[in-house]
């Protein structure tokens, strides 16, 4: 499976291995993939123009979808991206001291990616905003939606998959919902599959032996449902492993269309 985060060539156009969406950009698969969104931007024409382009999503199991969103709005363009990848048009963010103190602890992190730290300075500011007016929850709202063009140009020619895995959850399941609605075709296998729920945060328990994750936010409109995988278009009757094999599959899906 992808265990990295980097473009390769393959026989058919451009291969994208997406391994991990880890939140930190200071560990090691966090500097693979901020090599990827830089490597992307250089690359974009030529992305776009592929015959095929596959985003691999095998052993990915999730982290923070502010990756999958730059990625794709790189490639998409933003007013493309905005237009047709939404998940949710509506969130909730429970406005509490420990998710504000989080999302604060996450400036330092993404302090390199000036979109994804706006984003946040929204959030820490819609969350104080609800807390000093007393409400338990923050609505998180999709600024400037209205401006959008509302049929922006698609400028990706290249014929376009989403290889997922059993294991596939949370970011990744984000992953999969943002590149099927910009037109990508879902391959493999059926994923794993995940609640309304969502950003995680982890509290150690005292006796040191468990941990309680604790959801942040909730989406309270989805394009999927509660607990429900995201199943491929086009199943791969094989090991999930065998990309040599899964090469050769997709070379030839469309042959007999």
């Amino acid at each position: 499976s992808a265990a990295s985060s980097t473009i390769r060539p393959w026989a058919h156009g451009l291969w994208i291995e997406l391994g991990n969406f880890t939140a930190d950009p200071r560990t090691p698969e966090g500097q693979q993939l901020t090599s990827l969104l830089a490597v992307t931007e250089v690359r974009v024409a030529e992305l776009r123009a592929a015959p095929v382009l596959v985003f691999d999503l095998r052993g990915n199991n999730g982290g923070s979808s502010t990756w999958i969103s730059t990625l794709a709005k790189t490639i998409w363009g933003a007013d493309y991206f905005d237009a047709h990848a939404v998940r949710s048009t509506s969130i909730d963010w429970r406005a509490s001291s420990d998710n504000l103190a989080k999302l604060e602890s996450y400036r330092d992190q993404f302090n390199s990616q000036p979109g994804t730290l706006a984003y946040l300075n929204r959030l820490i500011d819609g969350m104080k905003a609800a807390r000093d007016a007393g409400n338990r929850l923050f609505h998180e709202t999709d600024e400037g939606k209205s401006t959008r063009p509302t049929d922006p140009e698609n400028r990706v020619a290249a014929q376009t998959y989403v290889l997922t895995d059993y294991g596939c959850a949370s970011a990744c399941l984000d992953a999969v919902d943002i590149l099927t609605a910009l037109g990508a075709v879902q391959l493999g296998h059926e994923t794993s599959a995940d609640t309304l729920y969502n950003e995680i945060r982890y509290i150690p328990l005292p006796s040191g032996r468990a941990t309680a994750f604790v959801p942040m936010k909730v989406y309270r409109e989805s394009s999927r449902a509660n607990n429900e995988p995201a199943v491929p278009a086009r199943v791969w009757p094989g090991l999930i492993t065998d990309t040599a094999g899964i090469e050769k599959w997709i070379a030839h899906l469309n042959d007999n269309d």
